[in-house]
């Protein structure tokens, strides 16, 4: 405490005690290294608006720039595609109850607007759009072809009406393009009749229309409280990506113009000469003679003339290549074998590793975003759709979602935990079976029809003899009451007494 507030104290302690816990405080504050101003972040801008004060200024910009990432960076590329492989794969079967199951098939032929997939097709374009674009539209399009009551439509982003902002004659307001109540419910979705960016002009307008938003499912990865739109998964890599592409891109060029130059004559007699052995003689744009040399060709210099030779660098992994692409990766949320395909280092230990962490965000996206927010939804316009049109009984039946099975590193090793996780009673034999990515259900009927059409042939595999299946312990003999065990073999009879007692008389 310095004189001022000593004498501030004898004034008013109150005002002196105020003042000592706002200093305290701050310097409670300043004790984060992040807090704190000075050189190292003197241009370090951090906004504190909203998720969507933040994402919607931009997310037109970074949207087309990750496209054109995708387009033009085989990095880019790679990262989108294998994430869509490993999350959505051929698709997150639903397992509807038996007497749903053939209406849910049907669906699932026809579901396509455009027929040109079934679902689960459609569940991969879903896939790559919220990856590579941030977010996707799936709309519901009521009565189609094949006398289907259901198709859905999926729909870029761009769809959108991202100048409908603020409020509403309804008493609703608006943000980038989504309606919403006072409350904070989605209300309607504000679209274009056509894609914004279409390359011919559709007879349509181009004012937006307010869809309801049970009409729409809207597919993106929701990271903070309140945010409306999605980002793409590239956005935090993106200027990474776009670094290294121009580093590679110089580094290639630099290699270009040393192979230009084969050799280099120093000296000769005047310099107004050609080069011995040479076979073509051109002069450049600025007078300077151009010689060409021809492979294995032997050549006799003039006197006084003196040759070297170029010699270019070999191209080899540099360390700021290296870093960067792993720092690309971990952005991304790939590993970095899986965006550059180099597995020159890999080993069972470290694959494996990275096999599990990858694992764990591809959950995460599949049961906290994509089934939620699009499996779901599509599931309960189907049994609306299908109760209304008298195909189902009611609309509330219930279903499961298996997603495609993780690649395996040891198939043998994997398998053997599997069964003793199952032997041991920490899961099921069908829990097991959904994590392949297969129906219980179908493969125990697929296992009971092919063993009773071995039999029928007499056919015997190890899957018919019993190989490896548990047998419970037989349990314990249990004497007869003439003292002879169970299994028929009497015990050895004791030797008869003969009196000796062991003693020496």
């Amino acid at each position: 405490m310095n004189a001022f507030e000593r004498g501030l104290a004898l004034l008013s302690p109150s005002w002196a005690l105020s003042r000592a816990r706002a200093r305290a405080a701050w310097n409670v504050a300043l004790a984060y290294e992040a807090n704190q101003v000075g050189r190292r972040a003197a241009n370090w801008q951090a906004g504190s608006g909203s998720a969507n004060a933040e994402i919607t200024p931009s997310l037109s910009r970074v949207r087309n720039r990750s496209r054109d990432m995708v387009r033009n960076n085989p990095y880019a590329r790679s990262a989108i595609t294998k994430l869509v492989a490993r999350s959505i794969g051929t698709g997150i079967v639903a397992r509807p109850p038996a007497n749903v199951l053939p209406v849910w098939k049907e669906f699932v032929e026809v579901a396509d607007f455009e027929a040109q997939h079934d679902l689960y097709g459609l569940q991969s374009l879903i896939g790559r759009t919220v990856f590579e674009s941030g977010e996707c539209l799936i709309q519901r399009v009521r009565g189609g072809r094949q006398s289907s009551p259901l198709q859905v439509r999926v729909l870029e982003a761009d769809y959108l009406d991202e100048l409908k902002f603020g409020p509403l004659s309804n008493g609703n307001f608006a943000i980038a393009g989504i309606e919403i109540t006072q409350s904070g419910q989605r209300a309607a979705f504000w679209l274009y009749d056509h894609h914004p960016g279409e390359l011919v002009q559709l007879p349509k307008t181009w004012s937006s229309k307010r869809v309801p938003a049970s009409e729409i499912l809207h597919v993106y990865e929701k990271e903070r409280p309140g945010q409306m739109r999605g980002m793409p998964r590239l956005a935090a890599s993106m200027m990474r990506l776009r670094d290294v592409d121009e580093y590679q891109d110089a580094v290639m060029m630099r290699k270009k113009i040393e192979a230009c130059y084969a050799a280099f004559v120093k000296g000769g007699p005047g310099g107004t000469g050609t080069l011995a052995g040479a076979q073509q003689t051109k002069t450049d744009d600025q007078g300077r003679r151009v010689e060409t040399l021809s492979p294995g060709m032997i050549m006799y210099g003039r006197e006084g003339e003196e040759m070297s030779f170029g010699s270019p660098g070999a191209i080899a992994k540099d360390v700021y290549t290296l870093d960067q692409l792993h720092a690309i990766a971990a952005g991304i949320g790939v590993t970095y074998e899986q965006l550059t395909g180099d597995y020159s280092e890999v080993t069972y230990l470290s694959a494996r590793s990275a096999q599990l962490e990858l694992r764990e965000l591809v959950e995460m996206f599949r049961w906290i975003h994509f089934i939620p927010m699009c499996c779901r939804g599509i599931w309960g316009w189907f049994l609306d759709a299908y109760y209304t049109a008298g195909r189902l009984r009611t609309a509330t039946y219930p279903v499961e979602w298996t997603a495609p099975a993780f690649p395996w590193i040891d198939p043998g090793k994997d398998v053997k935990a599997a069964k003793d996780e199952i032997m041991g009673g920490l899961t099921s034999l069908s829990a097991k079976i959904r994590e392949r990515g297969e129906d219980p259900d179908t493969v125990f009927k697929e296992i009971a029809d092919e063993r009773e059409k071995l039999d029928e042939l007499g056919v015997k595999l190890d899957t018919t003899l019993g190989g490896g299946v548990p047998v419970a312990a037989p349990a314990p003999a249990q004497p007869k009451d003439d003292g002879e065990p169970a299994g028929g073999t009497k015990p050895a009879k004791p030797a008869e007494d003969d009196g000796d007692d062991g003693d020496d008389d």
